[in-house]
């Protein structure tokens, strides 16, 4: 699904283009859940790397700890 920014927002699924605004209710309900869930996987993706990259981290402070006792 790819989300196009114009006056006139569309959409294209399956090479198929639809215009935002003339979709039913519960078709741009769904619309703004893909949305919504792009956004959070994004985020969660960002999140997975800070994290990694912490524990990565603390490992390698650990076994600095344990090379000097």
């Amino acid at each position: 699904m790819k989300k196009t920014k114009q006056e006139n927002p569309k959409i294209i699924i399956d090479n198929k283009e639809y215009v935002i605004d003339e979709l039913s209710d519960k078709a741009k309900t769904l619309v703004n859940h893909i949305a919504d869930l792009k956004r959070k996987l994004s985020s969660y993706n960002f999140n997975i790397e800070q994290l990694k990259v912490g524990l990565a981290g603390f490992e390698n402070l650990l076994k600095q700890e344990l090379e000097e006792n």
